[in-house]
Order: structure tokens, then C-alpha cells, then sequence
């Protein structure tokens, strides 16, 4: 049986700022703070004094996905989104919008005008401070913040008849602490934190911050690993190389000698391409690539293969084994070293490679292993290693002999190139790939000429090879072109009478520099000739090089040349870019004049004119899936007719939703207006033709035809069995069959124009091709289960939370949420306030109220038994609760509405009988105030809520019910004692919590301790999980040969924040047992090294696959959890595969060296912590069952 990779994508609100938005806002914030750092900003008429300390703000994709995805529902307040600042513009008008793009600026000059308004005469900000109405500017000039992302909304026509458009921007780290330092006054840059660099030349209409957005697209096939794992891979070669450089490293017992030369490593695209072009072939030997070092990686299963990114990492680690097996006694590479078993890891570890890139390929059954499924991996290295005679590395003290034109990074030992940062490569290319679409597009002005469009220009991209030849050039700091065989070449050096820092700006400006030659002489005709190189002052021979159309690819590099001694007092800086295929070559074209790329792609497509990858629209998207699913929700509900028959309702149909890898799979097939199916190894696939003699002008509407035939397929022939047989098969409806194979929960479409079909008297020919997954049509199986419908997807979502009958597990929307929470800390902020008045009586005011928020684990407890429509409380829930019915003879709109209405009615309770003592006791309860008391009970601080549309209720007259169940983390309304303890506002505020003046409330705090994770290592250490869960749930998972049993309750992980922060919170303190929190699951890891320790992020791998291990190292024979299986050593793996855990947040401390003198790094992974979600009755549990709730 074939088995489907699945590969996880978050998938966030496209962010809808473009680059003049993006550029825009940014601008605004840094000049800002520019002006404040600088002392040259003047508010209010005073002139404020320098910063020392002030941050240089950048874009960040992730926060404007958030930022986005709150301006989408249109917001009227704060988002209040934990450890993000926040600011908020809303704009209105009678007449049109226009460009979105505008309002980004605006907004930031709305908020930047408080401080002209108002000024400031401190930089402490207190309440009073904050109370002038300067928040959202204190905000952007907030020093330590240095993360920005924004989103934009047009949210139609407001309650006032005006056009309204919404800005959010949200700021990391946030800003706005009461008590704080806006920013440290003092000579600026004196101030500058660790790992921070002063910029004294600031080019803000050059800024690099923004285009990473404008990343080229990947193509399916030649990036398998992802963008994580491609980081993780460099990690681990680069942990080896710095271990080595540093003199720390130990191979076999032994601690080999320090290396002078050691070349820091980075992921290369072309390699990876080449790399992932051998995998394809699943190859069995080398592919002896010229110039080109090579590992290659096997692994047999007799289990099918899900995710293949855990291959890069196993790779690696398995190659840097056979330094740990064999040793090696000496640096010269010979023969006989060879034959020990240690090429791989010489080539991860040989000193001159500066290059990798990798490819992965599921080859499927390897008949040759006894039919065990087979996975390889390549990785490709340059500069090549492994040459007999040469040293793997040379010995002596760290970075001595560094090659020309690198630089030793200290903490790692290793020597790195000067290059230009990720940001600024990309925003060099975007420079180049937008005047290269202008004139591919035909309308690019030169000199007040519209210069032809062009018919053949590619799109370029940044090549390693390129950069490190520009590079090393660069380093030369010479004046005259270097005539590198093959390869195109500009020149740019600027002169400046101050010293030179950041060399990242003069990227763009000699990018910008080079495209003006156009500007200011223009060209007269495409042909290149000398005319085009001479006189020397009216040269366009960089803007022609810029503009050459086949030239595909770009590296540049970049030196600070110091004083110049030709220009006395002037230091030098030096832009070397490298071209390939080389350009200006004298009487051919620049480009060819003509109509653009086929298909209009233009420059999308990088070289590939086949068409663009997602040619469906987002609607035609959209209509695909819903004729889809409409299909499967009718069979699921067992309303679907087949040939006059109806047919039983399914008890299993997952839902079906879009996805892009599969489009674009799909998308590069029908490209190549196949005639039969392309076999793609773990997909399904329907393929759809349609002959027209007339114009195709609208290609979207082929996605729904094509289903709709499809499905015409069940009304044509019907089955009378789900059983797919080969007999039921060969009646026609296996398009049909794909379509509702219950399964299957994925799918990607794409359609193309073939032209003129010969075969058909030349009539134009239309293809759609669908691809599935997970792949369906399997002969002996059941099309789909019948059953009552969702009956056997309730307890088998396996890791799918998309399925067609679940999907009440959060039926508050975030504004329903936020109103409940509202409502709530509003009661219990003006009782801590003492303005409370509860029947006419003025009540204390209260000295340790804790502000409440917002908990998702409640919340999903509380919807679970709101989704029971009870008629009294839950029990057993380990949380406080509150209950509310609500009827109605109409229907209800919006579910939204009964949490606020709720938590009004609870409030009422102190309204209509108020409290004379803040002790409760039965007297007290007996009132009819025990909602309100819960409300306002001062330890609690989590809440979570469900609501359910019941139906009619007979007992009502079949009125329709809705329930409200709200819980409440820690519980209240314990008798005998205090609802609050009455006294000064927050003078009795909990450990970890800080008083919020505004409310009066305590809200807790995790100062300084953020997660020292990255977000890519976050989603690695969440994929590795989700790895080892989705294979327990689907029944692939194996221990020592032993396949285990499917599961039917496995929930799927994601990252939680708050986990993280707790996590992050426990590691800070580098304990040697468990924090034992409450209510928290929690694993450790801890590794000592006689090694400097680097970069951290490489431990969250290390520490979740160590876990895993226990299950492979010791097995289980039973699921049942009882303390002899947890002494046999699985702790940490059973917590990983808890069934209902589904949160995980992870830190990490670099604990220096412990007592022995080793350094000791630790892990904390606070999981299930996922602070069990408990979404399912404990009676039908089947995967790992408790006998202990939580092991320590």
C-alpha cells in the first residue's frame, strides 16, 4: 500500500501591505526613532534629548500575519494578543479607499503626531504620562521594540454611511510598561545592547527590511526539505566544523586538535537543486558530479514513510557518527583513512567546503530489501572535500589562517565571509527582478521613452557561487573589473569623509545607481555596442548587464576598503555583483522586443515558462473544494442519491480543504498537457478534457466542470457496494470515488490551455488535473465507513481537525471571546478599584484581584460540555463554573452575543442582592450570588468558555435552547473564604504579577523571559512530535519490528506560548529534577560538553528525537500507564504521544559549566501542556490511558 508524505504548512492571512505599504510604515517608525537616538527631534516645540539604547525597527512576516488576521474582523478595540504591543487607526470617508497601501504611512503619522501634540517631559512612563494621549507614539519609539508587522482592512460601509478602513500594527517586543524608560537618555549608541551594532549612516529610502515578502516562488520538486530543516541540516555541519575549529571536539575518547582554517557553512539553492535532481532517481551510488563532494543516506522501513524533513537531521547525525565509531588519527587524508568508514563525516568536516544543499526522496518499495519501503537523501558540497593528499583541516590556533576575505566569528571558530545579509541579497535581486518586470511588461520609461515590452527576459535569483566569487573579489578592493572567465560583472564604490558601518545599505544604492545609467542616457536600440560602454561618464554597460534577459542569476559581495591613500581622508567602500549567464556581450540583444512570456508569467516563474502555479483564482479555488465537499456532507448525511438510490450515510468522511504543494504538483503536470495520468508516487489523481472549436477566455470555471463531471459518474452508474473491487471500479466512477474517499482530507488542482489539438481537427484543448492525499482508490477498501454519520470521526480525527463533524470546538470567535473577558474584568477592575456599587452599597476596595484572561485549554472544556446541551453542571473538571440557559422562539443569529448576555446575567446576581461580608459562606451562596462571587473571585485568572445552539426544547414549549458554559482556572467559591481580600488597591498583588494602575487588577508578568527558541526551531520541535503522533494514530508506528496499534483519540500539537514562557521560565533557573506544576505535563534534557556551547536552537531536535528514542530503545507491550511501564524509561516518549496533549512550549538555557567544568545546556519541554485538553469522555480513551495524570 502506498503511503502519503504529509507535509504540514501554517497557513496565516497574507498580509495585505505591499512593498510601498511595507517600506512606508517602516520608514516611518526608524525615522522617528532615528531623530529621537540622534537628538534632533523636536516635540512640542522642545528639542528632546539623544538616546543611547534605541533599536532600528524591522518587518516581520509573522507579527503581520497576526496583525493582519485581527484587521480582518474589522476590530473597534485591542486585540489584547499576549506579548505584542498594539496600535490602531481607523480612517473614514465618503468617497473611495483607494490604495491600501497609503494608510500604513498615514497611520504611522496619526500616532507619531501624539508626541507633536503633546509632548513629553519625562522619559519614565507613568500613568500620567501615558494619560496625555501619547500611547501610540510612545509605542513606536518604544527603544527595545524592534519587531513590526501590520495589516490593513477595508471594512466596507460603517453604521455612519462612510467608507472605513482599519490599520493594526503590532509591535515585539511590546512597549508601553508602566515604570519604564520610554528609551535611556546619552550619547547615542552608548547604549547599544549585546549583539547590536551602531548604525551611523542611515539610508531610508534604501531600506532592506521589507522584501523578504517578495521571496521567489520554490518549485515543487527541487525543495523538498524545508526552509526549518535546510537551517537544521547547516546547524548540525556547522556544530561539527565549530567544535573542530574551537579544539573541543572529542572523536572516540580522543579530543582532536583546534583548526586554523575552518569555513563557517551555508545552505546553497543550486546545490540543493542538483542534490534533490540525483534523489529523484533514488539512486544507489554516487553520482560523480563534477566539482561537487557528495554523501549520500539509505533508509529501509517496513513501515510506509510520512514527513521526510526528520531525514536531513538523521543524515547528518549519522554521517557525524562515524567520527564517534572510528576516530581518526591524523588530518591527511589518505586512502587508507578513507577505508576506516569516515568519508561522510570528513566531508561534513572538510575546511575548505563553504556549500551544501540536499534533497530527499520516498523511493517507495525497495524490491531489493525485502519490499521495505526506502528513503535516500543526497546532499552536495562545494567546495568539493575528500581529496587524497590534502589535510581534512589544518591544526594550530583558531581562525589563524582564515582564508582572504573572510572573518573569524569568535564564538564559533569558524571563518565566515562578509557578506551581505539574506535581506539585503533579496533586496538586491527585487531591485534587479523590478526593473527587469517593467521591461518585460512594456512599461519602463527611459528618459521619457516607453521602451518596448520583451518577450525572453528571466527571472533572476541569488546564487552562493556567484556571491562568494564577488566576494572574494570584493575583498581585493580593486578599482578595475576582475575578467572572471564566464561571468558578468558591475562595479560600484562610494567615497565618505565618515567612517563606514553597515555595508548592508550599499547594496541597494549601487543596484539603484546602476539601473539610473538608464534614467539619464537612455537607449536607442537593443542591440549592445560599444556605444553602450563609452565614453566612460555615459556608460549603461551596469544598467544593460542589470537588464540582460538571460542572464538568471546574481551573487554580489561587499568590502569596507578603509581610507582610500589615492583620496586622502576619504574611506572607501567597494560592491562587487557577479552575473551568470554573462551579459553585454557586443551585438546581440539586451533582450527580445515582443509579446510577454507565454501565459503572461512574465518574470514569476524563474526561468520556467510553463505557466504560473496557481492558475485557479482564489474562487476557483474555492469552487472546486465546495463541489467537493458538497459531494462528501451529502454522503456523510446520507441525503446523496446515486442513480435513484440513496445511499447510506458515512460515519468517517474527513473534510476537504486546499493545498498549495499538491496545486502546484498538480499545476506542473497539466503544464505538460499530459495524455494519461503521471503516476505521482503517494497521490490520487482525476484528470478532466474539454475540446472547444471556440476562444477559452476564462480558464477558473474548468475547476467546478470538471468536478461536476466527475461526480457525474455516481449519478450515471451508482455502486452498490463501498467495497472498491476491481469490478466496481471498471464501471467508471473511480474519479468519483477519489472525490469521496472518505480519507481523503487534501487536494491541489491546476488547468492549462494545450492550444490547437491535432488529433481533434485542431480544436483547442482544455486540461484540468486534480491531485489527492491522502491517495484514494484503493482496491479491497471501503470507499468510505457507513455508520451514523461522524460516529467514527468523533474519536478518529487521528491528526485532522478539519473533518465535516467536528468543528464546535471553539464557538466563540476571538470578539466573542474578548467580550466575555471584558465583562468579567470590568466587574472585578471597579471592585479592586473600590467603585464598586452593589445594591446601593459602596464595596471595599480590593487588595489581590488578579486580571483574568483568556485560556484555550478551558475553553475547550467548556465547549466540550456545552456540546452536551446539559441541564446541570459537569463534574470532575478541576475548574470553577458557571452555567446559563437561554430560550427563544427565533432561531439565533450570532452565538457570539449569549456570552456577553451570560456574563451580564452572573454580574446581575451582585446588582440585584449584593454582599455585606467577603467571606462566603452557605448564608452568603444561598443568596443567589454564587455566578457573581465566581466572577469576581480574586485567585481566579484563567477563563474559558463553550456555547451550543441546543435545538427545541419540549420542556420550553420547543423553544429554541442556547447553553452557556463558562469555566474558570483556579476554581472559586470555596467556603470559608474570601471572595477578595478587601484593602489598597494591589497592595497584595501574587508573586509574578505586577498591579496595572488602569484597572487596578494584578496581571502576571514574565519579564526578560522570552522563549529562546526560534520560531523555525519552535515548528521544528512541534513537526518532530506530530511526526512520531501522526504515525502511532495511523497505525505506521514501529518499535523494534513491531507495528502498534492504530489510536483513535490522537490529537494534533501546535506551539503554545504561554507553555513556552513558563518553560523558558523553569530552564532560566537550570534546576536538576522537575518543576512539578501544576496541571503541566514536563520534559527535561540536559547534555554537558567540554565544548564552548553555540547556537541553542539545534538542542529543541535533539531533545524531542532523545525522547522518541525511548520508545525505540525500550518498546511498550501495553498502552495501559502504570508505574512499571513508566520505570521501564519511556516517560518522555509517552508524554510526547499522550493522546490528548495537544500544546507544547519548550526553552532553553545555556547553564555555563556545572560542578564537574563541563558546560551543561538544558531543554524544557512543558507539553500536553498542554494543559490537558480533555475533548473526549474518558470512558472511550484507547491510546495510552492514565493510571498516573502526571509523572515526575
Amino acid at each position: 500500500m502506498k503511503f502519503v508524505l504529509l507535509l504540514l504548512f501554517i497557513v496565516g492571512c497574507n498580509a495585505d501591505f505591499g512593498f510601498t505599504g511595507i517600506n512606508g510604515i517602516v520608514n516611518a517608525h526608524n525615522t522617528l526613532r532615528s531623530k529621537i537616538a540622534k537628538g534632533t527631534y523636536v516635540a512640542k516645540g522642545t528639542q528632546k534629548p539623544s538616546g543611547a539604547n534605541i533599536l532600528k525597527m524591522k518587518w516581520d512576516s509573522s507579527i503581520a500575519t497576526s496583525a493582519q488576521n485581527y484587521a480582518n474582523r474589522c476590530p473597534t478595540g485591542h486585540s489584547g494578543t499576549s506579548g505584542l504591543g498594539e496600535n490602531l487607526y481607523w480612517y473614514w470617508t465618503s468617497g473611495s479607499l483607494g490604495d491600501l497601501n497609503q494608510y500604513g504611512a498615514a497611520a504611522s503619522a496619526s500616532w507619531e503626531d501624539e508626541f507633536q501634540k503633546y509632548g513629553w517631559n519625562s522619559n519614565l512612563l507613568t500613568i500620567d504620562l501615558f494619560n496625555t494621549g501619547i500611547g501610540h507614539a510612545t509605542q513606536m519609539a518604544w527603544a527595545k521594540t524592534n519587531l513590526i508587522g501590520c495589516g490593513v482592512k477595508d471594512c466596507g460601509r460603517d453604521t455612519n454611511g462612510l467608507n472605513k478602513v482599519t490599520v493594526v500594527c503590532q509591535y515585539k517586543p511590546q512597549g508601553n510598561y508602566l515604570n519604564q524608560y520610554i528609551y535611556v537618555s546619552g550619547t547615542p549608541c552608548s547604549g547599544c545592547p549585546s549583539g547590536t551594532k551602531c548604525e551611523t549612516i542611515t539610508d531610508f529610502n534604501m531600506n532592506t527590511i521589507t522584501l523578504l515578502l517578495l521571496a521567489t516562488l520554490q518549485i515543487g520538486v527541487y525543495a523538498q526539505f524545508r526552509a526549518t530543516t535546510q537551517d537544521f541540516i547547516v546547524q548540525i555541519h556547522n556544530t561539527l566544523r565549530s567544535k573542530i575549529a574551537l579544539g573541543t571536539y572529542v572523536a572516540k575518547g580522543t579530543t582532536k586538535p583546534a583548526g586554523t582554517n575552518m569555513l563557517k557553512m551555508k545552505w546553497d539553492a543550486t546545490l540543493a537543486t542538483s542534490a534533490q535532481t540525483y534523489a529523484n532517481k533514488c539512486p544507489t551510488g554516487h553520482s560523480n558530479t563534477a566539482g561537487v563532494g557528495e554523501n549520500l543516506y539509505y533508509r529501509w522501513s517496513s513501515l510506509p514513510f510520512s514527513g521526510l524533513d526528520v531525514y536531513g537531521g538523521a543524515a547528518s547525525v549519522a554521517w557525524e557518527q562515524e567520527f564517534q565509531t572510528d576516530g581518526w588519527a591524523s588530518n591527511a587524508f589518505t586512502q587508507a583513512l578513507f577505508d576506516t568508514g569516515i568519508g561522510h563525516a570528513t566531508q561534513m568536516a572538510w575546511a575548505n567546503t563553504g556549500l551544501i544543499g540536499c534533497g530527499v526522496k520516498n523511493c517507495g518499495v525497495d524490491a531489493t530489501q525485502n519490499n521495505y519501503n526506502k528513503v535516500t537523501v543526497v546532499c552536495h558540497y562545494k567546495t568539493i572535500g575528500n581529496v587524497l593528499g590534502q589535510d581534512i583541516y589544518k591544526s594550530g590556533t583558531t581562525c589563524s589562517a582564515c582564508p582572504t576575505g573572510t572573518t573569524c566569528e569568535t564564538a564559533t571558530g569558524l571563518c565566515a565571509l562578509a557578506q551581505f545579509r539574506a535581506s539585503t541579497q533579496q533586496f538586491i535581486v527585487n531591485i534587479h527582478n523590478t526593473f527587469r518586470s517593467k521591461v518585460a511588461m512594456g512599461t519602463y520609461v527611459a528618459q521619457g521613452i516607453t521602451k518596448p515590452a520583451g518577450s525572453n527576459i528571466l527571472k533572476m535569483k541569488w546564487d552562493a557561487t556567484l556571491e562568494t566569487s564577488a566576494q572574494a573579489y570584493a575583498n581585493t578592493c580593486q578599482n578595475v573589473h576582475s575578467n572572471t572567465p564566464g561571468v558578468g560583472e558591475s562595479l560600484y564604490t562610494r567615497y565618505t569623509t565618515l567612517p563606514i558601518s553597515g555595508l548592508d545599505v550599499y547594496g541597494g544604492a549601487a543596484s539603484v545607481a546602476w539601473e539610473q545609467e538608464f534614467q539619464r542616457f537612455g537607449w536607442p536600440s537593443n542591440t549592445f555596442t560599444l556605444a553602450n560602454t563609452s565614453p566612460i561618464d555615459t556608460t549603461t554597460a551596469h544598467a544593460t548587464q542589470m537588464a540582460w534577459a538571460s542572464t538568471g542569476s546574481i551573487g554580489c559581495g561587499v568590502k569596507n576598503c578603509g581610507v582610500d591613500p589615492s583620496i586622502p581622508g576619504y574611506n572607501r567602500a567597494i560592491v562587487v555583483c557577479h552575473y551568470k549567464s554573462s551579459g553585454n556581450i557586443l551585438n546581440q540583444q539586451i533582450y527580445k522586443t515582443g509579446n510577454s512570456i507565454t501565459m503572461k508569467t512574465l518574470l514569476l516563474l524563474a526561468a520556467l515558462f510553463i505557466g504560473a502555479y496557481a492558475q485557479f483564482s482564489s474562487n476557483g479555488q474555492t469552487a472546486i473544494v465546495n463541489v467537493h465537499n458538497t459531494l462528501r456532507s451529502s454522503i456523510a448525511k446520507g441525503t446523496y442519491v446515486a442513480k435513484g438510490t440513496k445511499k447510506a450515510a458515512g460515519s468517517n468522511m474527513l473534510k476537504m480543504k486546499w493545498d498549495a504543494t499538491i496545486a502546484t504538483s498538480a499545476q506542473t503536470y497539466a503544464n505538460s498537457c499530459p495524455s494519461g495520468h503521471s503516476g505521482a508516487a503517494g497521490l490520487g489523481e482525476n484528470l478532466y478534457y474539454y475540446w472547444t472549436s471556440g476562444t477559452v477566455s476564462n480558464l477558473d470555471s474548468f475547476g467546478a466542470t470538471a468536478s461536476a463531471a466527475w461526480e457525474k459518474e455516481f449519478q450515471d452508474f451508482g455502486w452498490q457496494t463501498n467495497l472498491l473491487d476491481l469490478t466496481l471500479f471498471k464501471t467508471g466512477i473511480g474519479h468519483a470515488t477519489q472525490m469521496a474517499w472518505a480519507k481523503t482530507n487534501l487536494i491541489g488542482c491546476g488547468v492549462k490551455n494545450c492550444g490547437p489539438d491535432a488529433s481533434k481537427r485542431g480544436m483547442t484543448r482544455v486540461i484540468v488535473v486534480c491531485q489527492y492525499k491522502p491517495q484514494g482508490n484503493f482496491l479491497n477498501q471501503n470507499i468510505y465507513t457507513t455508520g451514523a454519520t461522524c460516529s467514527a470521526l468523533e474519536m478518529r480525527t487521528i491528526l485532522f481537525l478539519t473533518v465535516l463533524c467536528v468543528g464546535a470546538y471553539a464557538q466563540f470567535s476571538k470578539a466573542g471571546q474578548n467580550a466575555i473577558v471584558d465583562a468579567h474584568n470590568k466587574l472585578r477592575s471597579s471592585i479592586a478599584k473600590g467603585t464598586y456599587v452593589a445594591k446601593g452599597v459602596k464595596k471595599p476596595a480590593g487588595s489581590n484581584i488578579l486580571k483574568i484572561k483568556w485560556d484555550p485549554t478551558v475553553a475547550a472544556s467548556a465547549q466540550a460540555y456545552a456540546n452536551k446541551c446539559p441541564t446541570g453542571h459537569s463534574k470532575g473538571s478541576g475548574y470553577g463554573e458557571n452555567l446559563y440557559w437561554r430560550w427563544s422562539s427565533a432561531a439565533p443569529k450570532n452565538l457570539d452575543e449569549f456570552g456577553t448576555r451570560a456574563s451580564g446575567a452572573w454580574a446581575g446576581e451582585f446588582e440585584k442582592y449584593g454582599w455585606k461580608t467577603n467571606k462566603l459562606d452557605r448564608a452568603l451562596f444561598g443568596t443567589g450570588i454564587g455566578h457573581a462571587t465566581q466572577m469576581a473571585w480574586a485567585n481566579t485568572g484563567g477563563i474559558g468558555c463553550g456555547v451550543k445552539n441546543c435545538g427545541k426544547d419540549k420542556t420550553k414549549n420547543n423553544m429554541i435552547t442556547v447553553v452557556v458554559v463558562c469555566q474558570y482556572k483556579g476554581p472559586g467559591n470555596y467556603m470559608g473564604q474570601d471572595i477578595y481580600a478587601s484593602g489598597k488597591t494591589c497592595s497584595a498583588c501574587p508573586g509574578k504579577t505586577k498591579c496595572e494602575k488602569a484597572t487596578g487588577l494584578s496581571s502576571f508578568v514574565f519579564v526578560g523571559i522570552n522563549c529562546q527558541f526560534s520560531s523555525n526551531t519552535q515548528q521544528f520541535i512541534v513537526d518532530i512530535h506530530n511526526s512520531m503522533r501522526s504515525k502511532v494514530a495511523t497505525g505506521t508506528y514501529s518499535v523494534n519490528g513491531t507495528v502498534k496499534p492504530t489510536c483513535s483519540n490522537m490529537r494534533k500539537m501546535s506551539w503554545d506560548s504561554t507553555l513556552a514562557t513558563s518553560a523558558q521560565t523553569y530552564a532560566n533557573t537550570c534546576p536538576t529534577t522537575h518543576s512539578n506544576s501544576a496541571g503541566i505535563g514536563e520534559n527535561l534534557y540536559m547534555r554537558t560538553t567540554s565544548a564552548n556551547i553555540g547556537g541553542l536552537d539545534v538542542y529543541g531536535g535533539a531533545a524531542s528525537v532523545a525522547w522518541e528514542q525511548e520508545f525505540q530503545k525500550f518498546g511498550w507491550a501495553s498502552n495501559y500507564f502504570d508505574m512499571p511501564l513508566f520505570n521501564t524509561g519511556i516517560g518522555n516518549a509517552t508524554q510526547m504521544a499522550w493522546a490528548k496533549t495537544n500544546l507544547v512550549g519548550c526553552g532553553v538555557k545555556n547553564c555555563g559549566k556545572d560542578a564537574s567544568g563541563m558546560n551543561r545546556r538544558k531543554l524544557f519541554g512543558s507539553s500536553d501542556i498542554c494543559q490537558w485538553i480533555h475533548m473526549f469522555p474518558m470512558s472511550n480513551w484507547n491510546c495510552l490511558r492514565p493510571d498516573y495524570w502526571i509523572i515526575t
